[in-house]
């Protein structure tokens, strides 16, 4: 059986950058090209992604591609003030600091340079090199007339040392025949739910001057064996300047664990630009969009967003289960926290160290539609959560290394039963309300994957849904039954018999009794609805025995869920509320 599912709208907000045509945008950004470095006669290639280049929201747009020679700016370098050198016809190459970028440019271009590179540099000894912004204009915008990119600290580094090495350097912009190619729904997948690839996609353009026959894309998917199969999309007419997204036949990967590669090419454009390779992944156990591949520092919204979002940060990935899997139980969550040291409190009680992780039905009503909402809050209606688990943090934890809360379902089963041919969104939420500081967490990531067009990685932030980070997709894996952590979890689940809820549907109030075997240093009890929202919380210190009450008065009629946290372990429950 084939996943055919569709989107009722599209997202039209993004932290990723896209690398689709948006002329309407001001300077580079969303124009779409590709950066070429030559050095010594070899080509190095470049995409609007961190380990790439970023781009700017001032000057003009390019439309046309551009080759020359890169330089360095003389001066101070930093373009403060007017080069000292001739830089007619010329890439000019500046260190980022002291001054705005687009005064930067503006100095460049005064000195004949077509084009301005801004190089980027190290916030801190163990940032890696590949952090991107975007450059927003200052003084002297309006004046600049001329594009500007921002190179990556590893790109800036290979170039600048070639420079000082007396080597001529060339830079080209350069826009991509093909693009946006994508094979498999996620990276990793269960090796049992693996099925029919049916979105293998890829974007041609027609970027010469006349109309092209006989056009074949091809696409070789090679097993982690060897053996390759190949797909092949004939195409008897593109029109000059036709782009277009074309859809490959169908295809079913051998159900063999390893990684598989899939080689996307063409018959009319043969330089190593044109030439795509996405990658994907069979599994034992797990679900996963990032590709097992950590980017040190983890990624995640600015503190200043974060407080603006009321101190939530959530963001989730995209699952779908295969055809008649004989394991459909899901029992844990992975993901891992790279700046531990920002966000845990040492000693802290009342869950002010926990990270709640959900997993949503992503088509509860089974028509073959991922209900999407522009907004997280507005999914009130469209998503289900159908599984909960906590993490409390500990202190000890590393960037580079996962931990595994157990999930349960609503019903309170230790696993989640799994539909086939169904979608599910992994999800990870971080309250900041409980710690009361605004130090926004950041979560273990791998450089940017390839996946479908409708939303695979929501992000919310700032009391806004994005579609993911730019060239960043966060580790959050789902595991099904038989997954053994490498770590023994710490972070039980609180028995049954320690808490009670009532009434349960409540009119006008939820009463919360909690019996636990020993005094607890900390106990947080929140009420969320049913996106994961904070609606109200409460929070006791050296607490054994005792009753929490909400008022449910004024709480529109619902679903919400009471989310609890004290030293012997968390538990979500369902309530309802009904007036």
């Amino acid at each position: 059986m084939k996943k055919v599912f569709t989107l009722m709208f599209a997202l039209a907000t993004f932290l990723a950058f896209t690398s689709k045509v948006q002329a309407q945008m001001p300077g580079t950004e969303g124009d779409g090209f590709q950066v070429q470095v030559i050095i010594d006669g070899v080509i190095t290639n470049y995409l609007q992604t961190n380990c790439g280049y970023g781009v700017s929201r001032y000057g003009p747009d390019v439309t046309q591609e551009m080759s020359a020679e890169i330089v360095w700016a003389d001066g101070d370098s930093l373009g403060c003030t007017v080069p000292t050198n001739d830089l007619t016809g010329k890439f000019a190459l500046i260190r980022r600091g002291i001054c705005n970028f687009s005064l930067k440019s503006y100095n460049a271009q005064t000195k004949g340079a077509i084009g301005t590179v801004i190089a980027n540099h190290f916030n801190t000894a163990t940032e890696n090199g590949c952090s991107l912004i975007i450059m927003t204009g200052g003084d002297s915008a309006a004046k600049v007339t001329t594009p500007a990119i921002f190179a990556c600290r590893d790109m800036a580094t290979d170039i600048a040392t070639a420079l000082d090495a007396g080597k001529k350097v060339t830079m080209k912009w350069v826009f991509p025949r093909m693009y946006d190619a994508t094979a498999a729904y996620h990276y990793a997948t269960p090796v049992q739910h693996v099925d029919t690839l049916d979105h293998i996609t890829v974007n041609y353009a027609n970027r010469s001057s006349a109309a092209q026959t006989d056009v074949v894309l091809k696409c070789d998917i090679i097993a982690p064996g060897g053996g390759v199969s190949s797909l092949q999309l004939p195409i008897p007419s593109v029109a000059a300047g036709l782009d277009s997204a074309y859809n490959f036949p169908s295809f079913m990967p051998s159900k063999v664990k390893g990684e598989f590669k899939a080689v996307f090419s063409n018959n009319k454009f043969v330089e190593s630009r044109d030439t795509l390779v996405r990658t994907f992944e069979h599994t034992d156990y797990t679900w996963s969009q990032a590709n097992f591949v950590n980017d040190p520092g983890g990624v995640g919204s600015t503190n200043a967003d974060f407080l603006a979002g009321d101190f939530i940060y959530q963001c989730g990935g995209l699952v779908l289960t295969g055809d008649n899997a004989a394991n459909k139980k899901a029992t844990h969550i992975s993901f891992g926290i790279s700046n531990i040291d920002s966000v845990y409190i040492a000693g802290g009680n009342s869950g002010e160290n926990d990270i709640l992780v959900f997993v949503y039905d992503g088509d509860p009503d089974d028509n073959g539609t991922i209900d999407f909402a522009d907004t997280w809050d507005a999914m009130n209606d469209n998503f289900q959560q159908v599984a909960f688990g906590t993490y409390t943090m500990n202190g000890t934890e590393k960037d580079g290394i996962l931990v595994h809360p157990t999930i349960a379902d609503v019903s309170g089963n230790n696993f989640l039963e799994l539909e086939a041919n169904h979608p599910y969104y992994v999800s990870l939420l971080y309250s900041g309300l409980a710690a009361n500081t605004s130090r926004c967490i950041r979560f273990m990531n791998s450089t940017e994957e390839h996946y479908l067009n409708f939303p695979t990685t929501p992000v919310y932030i700032a009391k806004t849904m994005y579609s993911g980070w730019a060239g960043s997709v966060v580790m959050h894996q789902l595991q099904l039954d038989g997954f053994v952590p490498p770590v023994s979890a710490k972070n039980p689940v609180l028995a049954d018999n320690k808490v009670a809820i009532a009434p349960n549907p409540a009119t006008d109030e939820v009463r919360v009794d909690l019996k636990l075997d020993a005094v607890s240093p900390g106990v947080a009890v929140r009420m969320i609805d049913v996106n994961g929202r904070i609606y109200d919380y409460q929070k006791m210190e050296n607490f054994q025995n005792g009753q929490v009450t909400f008022d449910t008065q004024s709480m529109p009629s619902g679903i919400y869920f009471v989310w609890i946290s004290t030293a012997e372990g968390s538990t979500v429950k369902r309530v309802a509320v009904c007036h």
